[in-house]
């Protein structure tokens, strides 16, 4: 299937040391802008987007670009903290407040809902995460009330050297969701700004990703779908879109191509003909 990953957002209200996103100094790209670019992109393939950031739920917009997305009837993921769910947030760079997110209704035309969860408690979560606050405990907060409404979430674990022995303690902790339909395990890419400076840190080599690969698929006597993402897979295939529109692919040493800007018409043909 034809997929890409929109950044829409080029805030968060987390401060990740291994972040790989590329942010954009520039305004957001508009919703109907975005809008416009996958209903082009429906027509010629895409099958599926996933809306990340930054965090989606920084965007005063994101319902509306939600609901926009459920008439043209593409599968949507939308990966987020989901932290605005529960209550109003700050973005720390900008000591901006965000309100509480109401429109839990707009979720209805979401395949998924992304969640991050890198441990088993807040000290491992927190190695890679950073935040003013208990985030693991906000975390199974925001499971709860998508467990409460019946949302499905994919739980999504970045996986580096901090958290490599923590994946069985993971997995006992997603299994009491009934929400819970997804987990997808990633070896931590060492791209991005932070997530280069941060390579030792976080690296885990490929022998390590698939023995924890091994270990996991023989634990799992449940309906849980299990997928394992390499650094090397995800460097290939996955095109990103930051929030101000570019378009690019990016591999382990950093090396960036561009194929143009989804908010510039001349250049979604190129776009979607490289996506994977």
């Amino acid at each position: 299937e034809k997929r890409i990953n929109l950044c829409i957002a080029k805030h968060c209200f987390l401060t990740c040391k291994g972040c790989y996103n590329v942010f954009c100094e520039n305004e957001e790209i508009s919703g109907d802008k975005i809008i416009e670019f996958l209903s082009y992109a429906k027509k010629k393939g895409l099958s599926k987007v996933t809306f990340s950031g930054g965090d989606p739920l920084t965007r005063k917009d994101l319902s509306k670009i939600l609901s926009e997305c459920k008439k043209l009837s593409v599968k949507v993921n939308l990966d987020t903290v989901g932290l605005t769910f529960t209550k109003a947030r700050k973005i720390p760079s900008l000591n901006i407040k965000v309100d509480k997110f109401l429109d839990i209704n707009s979720l209805d035309g979401v395949d998924y809902v992304g969640i991050p969860l890198d441990g088993s408690n807040n000290g491992i979560v927190s190695k890679f995460r950073i935040y003013d606050g208990d985030l693991f405990g906000e975390i199974l907060s925001v499971l709860n009330l998508l467990d409460k409404n019946c949302i499905n979430v994919c739980v999504n674990t970045v996986l580096h050297k901090h958290n490599l022995k923590d994946l069985e303690n993971i997995y006992n902790i997603i299994n009491k969701y009934d929400c819970v339909k997804k987990w997808q395990i990633f070896q931590f890419m060492p791209i991005g700004s932070l997530g280069s400076k941060n390579a030792k840190m976080f690296v885990i080599d490929d022998k390590d990703f698939d023995d924890a690969k091994l270990k996991i698929n023989s634990l799992n006597d449940k309906e849980l779908v299990i997928n394992f993402k390499s650094a090397a897979e995800r460097a290939k295939n996955y095109m990103l879109v930051n929030s101000a529109g570019l378009a690019y692919r990016v591999d382990l040493n950093n090396n960036v191509v561009s194929f143009g800007n989804i908010a510039d018409k001349s250049s979604w043909d190129n776009i979607i003909n490289n996506l994977s």
